[in-house]
């Protein structure tokens, strides 16, 4: 615990975007993070899977090389190619997170809360845009990688929007720059002061 050491902080509050917020999730749960872990706040987290997941497995495991090449990509937009893109994949489908969920489940002195954004049209982000219109032909609403449902966790959820509409990748701020009338780090601000006003 060299964070603990360094600060002389007895609890932390943790905010975690995409697959960090299942990663942080275990840690609480499993690896006993909950003793020094006062919230958890996640983004566009898939707690309940996301069927692009389930998708590219069936795909990859038929053998069709151009889903090899997807699944690699899409890794990358989830969290990188490590250790092992098809099985960072296959963590992701709704199949094994209901699985997740069940050995990973919330503490009690730990508050949960999540967020979402969701794409209007595919031009919002043309990186998302294919599987923004998959999700949204069989799941409704999304950030191009995440059904918006399947991004509520916890004791609060907030559909966070703008005038246009926000990717799985955008919640992040790296396009570094206004999405409609929002600025993205005022998502973050706002969730730091929650955080403070509810004494954590």
């Amino acid at each position: 615990m060299g964070l603990v050491e360094t600060t002389r902080a007895e609890k932390f509050n943790l905010i975690a975007h995409s697959k960090g917020g299942i990663d942080a999730r275990h840690f609480i749960s499993t690896l006993v993070g909950h003793e020094i872990v006062a919230s958890l706040s996640t983004l566009s987290t898939p707690h309940l899977g996301t069927p692009i997941a389930d998708y590219l497995i069936e795909k990859y495991l038929s053998g069709d090389a151009i889903t090899k090449k997807l699944v690699q990509r899409i890794s990358f937009l989830f969290a990188g190619q490590s250790p092992n893109p098809t099985e960072l994949i296959r963590d992701l489908s709704i199949k094994e997170m209901l699985t997740f969920n069940q050995s990973n489940p919330n503490m009690e002195n730990v508050y949960y809360q999540s967020f979402a954004s969701t794409m209007n049209t595919a031009q919002d982000d043309l990186l998302y845009a294919l599987t923004f219109k998959y999700l949204t032909r069989i799941a409704g609403e999304n950030d191009g990688m995440i059904p918006l449902q399947n991004a509520v966790w916890g004791d609060r959820f907030e559909h966070i929007r703008a005038q246009k509409g926000i990717s799985h990748a955008a919640i992040t701020d790296i396009m570094r720059r206004n999405i409609g009338n929002l600025q993205i780090p005022q998502i973050y601000l706002g969730i730091i002061s929650g955080l403070r006003a509810l004494g954590l």
